[in-house]
């Protein structure tokens, strides 16, 4: 109790409410209709922004400790940012286009291995899936980060700064 008498966690409830962690974000409707219009800009993400109409995909955006993308079914397609400093756009729209070529491979039959498969064969699976992803969102960033109209979002930037700079390197070696 503080000097006055009153309890400090009354309000409790009020500070921690998802309203409250949220507020400093932009719309969420926004965000995702802003993001799958970046995407829809480029060839090699297109199919991504229809894939989200024809099987119906629902795209939440929750508040997490960090950046994250999270598909726990093929339809369901979660981004985490951080209510203080959330990411610029272009680190949300590749977040947002990680979890849909995550829900995309799913869709595709590229399943999460389960975890009492074999040890050598779930390290392979796994491996596999995670590369196609990667290649796929290097292509994305790069072709997005050609696009005069996006020039100030430096997509490979931000791939380097999401931990692919090795792949986006050996990427853009390759072309």
């Amino acid at each position: 109790m503080s000097d006055t008498g009153k309890d400090p966690f009354a309000n409790l409830d009020e500070i921690l409410s998802p309203e409250t962690s949220v507020s400093s974000l932009p719309d969420e409707k926004v965000m995702i209709e802003k993001a799958l219009e970046v995407l829809s800009q480029s060839s090699m993400s297109f199919s991504l922004t229809e894939m989200v109409t024809e099987h119906s995909l629902k795209i939440r955006i929750i508040t997490t400790p960090r950046e994250v993308s999270y598909v726990p079914e093929s339809k369901d397609v979660y981004v985490g940012i951080t209510a203080i400093n959330p990411a610029q756009p272009a680190k949300f729209i590749l977040l947002l286009a990680d979890a849909l070529l995550e829900a995309k491979l799913e869709l595709d039959g590229y399943k999460q291995p389960p975890i009492t498969e074999a040890r050598e064969k779930y390290i392979s699976m796994t491996a596999e899936k995670k590369a196609r992803k990667v290649a796929h969102l290097c292509a994305i960033a790069f072709d997005l980060d050609q696009k005069e109209q996006f020039s100030g979002y430096r997509f490979i930037e931000e791939m380097n700064k999401l931990g692919h700079n090795r792949a986006m390197d050996v990427f853009i070696q390759n072309l």
